[in-house]
């Protein structure tokens, strides 16, 4: 009998000791998660909001690549000069107006002064910006008529003389870039600064989706030289393209048109400095622009600090003449306002609204 109560004593004994050890075991335990816990809190980032150093955007660069060499599809002699024409002299009033995003709209006196034109497509126009921002729609040179139709360059040159070759006969353009390149390689020509020819080497490119490529709107043009069935570098490569290139970047702007990459411009176009690739906005855009040293992009920023009440004036060739900038949720309330009995021009900026250019 009183073995048995000793072996039950024992076996209570033994049964207490593993619950001893076994809660001695989970304290022990849950002490390691606490602290743990604690550790891992006292660790966790401050949530600084520092990005990632050593993290860099590439610059895109121009994307034709050099292809000297011999051209196909035969020579064209040029024929006679023609005298170079007068200068543009800018000149008026340049006071801001502060037409920014945040303004409310403008209140333009709606008397018999003033009509109210539709709106023309906020995609098309000589001032269309395209860059990676702001996608070309394949859609643009649909909507471009007169000066701005896309032509076959080739057939539609409009000097008699040819002093602009054009690569083929696939090669398009719009018909008033077309008009500017044939004027300017006849002054080319007649400056006496070089024997080799303007050359049309790449226009319009069509293209089914958006893109930041904007030779889509037939409104950009990569230019070379050529002689003899060779062509040549706009790049300065030699005493002779460093002339040529010189006298286009000092002239250009007389035609309408400039240089849409300059090296000084990186930060603002996004793209590697080109010296074959130009852009055709109209004479009195390219003069201003000429004047202020201003690439595209800036150009549409200052033009959006004026409106309808307060506009930049300029003087072109003793021709005045004001522009303003139409935000695009304005225009679709009533359309655009212009000044009666003037001529004007309007074009989208592919942006957010309407450059108008009034002559005076």
């Amino acid at each position: 009998m009183l073995e048995e109560k000793s072996a039950k004593i024992s076996g209570m004994r033994r049964r207490f000791l593993w619950l001893y050890i076994i809660a001695g075991l989970s304290c022990i335990l849950t002490a390691t998660v606490v602290s743990l816990a604690f550790v891992s809190a006292f660790d966790a980032p401050s949530g600084s909001g520092k990005e990632p150093s050593g993290s860099t955007d590439k610059v895109p660069s121009d994307d034709e690549a050099p292809d000297d060499g011999q051209i196909p599809g035969g020579n064209q002699t040029p024929g006679g000069n023609q005298t170079p024409g007068g200068n543009q002299t800018p000149g008026g009033d340049q006071t801001p107006g502060g037409n920014t995003e945040n303004d409310p709209p403008v209140v333009i006196p709606d008397n018999a002064s003033v009509q109210w034109v539709p709106i023309p497509g906020l995609h098309s126009g000589s001032l269309v910006l395209v860059n990676k921002d702001h996608t070309c729609l394949p859609s643009n040179h649909l909507t471009q008529t007169g000066a701005l139709q896309i032509v076959g360059a080739r057939e539609n040159r409009t000097s008699p003389t040819k002093n602009l070759q054009v690569l083929d006969n696939s090669v398009m353009l719009s018909y008033g870039f077309v008009d500017a390149l044939c004027k300017m390689a006849d002054d080319l020509m007649a400056s006496g600064i070089t024997t080799r020819n303007l050359m049309l080497y790449q226009g319009f490119v069509r293209d089914t989706d958006p893109s930041s490529d904007e030779k889509q709107t037939g409104l950009s043009a990569i230019l070379r030289m050529i002689k003899d069935g060779n062509s040549y570098q706009l790049d300065g490569s030699d005493s002779e393209s460093m002339a040529v290139n010189a006298w286009i970047l000092e002239n250009c702007h007389k035609y309408g048109i400039i240089q849409r990459y300059p090296a000084t411009k990186v930060a603002s176009t996004g793209v590697s400095a080109s010296s074959r690739q130009f852009r055709y906005v109209g004479a009195v855009h390219a003069t201003y622009m000429k004047l202020m040293n201003y690439c595209l992009e800036e150009y549409i920023e200052e033009v959006k600090k004026y409106n309808f009440n307060t506009r930049l004036d300029i003087t072109v060739n003793e021709t005045e003449y004001s522009l303003y900038y139409v935000k695009e949720s304005d225009a679709k309330q009533k359309g655009i306002p212009v000044p009666k009995d003037v001529a004007y021009e309007i074009s989208g900026d592919n942006v957010g609204g309407y450059i108008v250019l009034v002559q005076k």
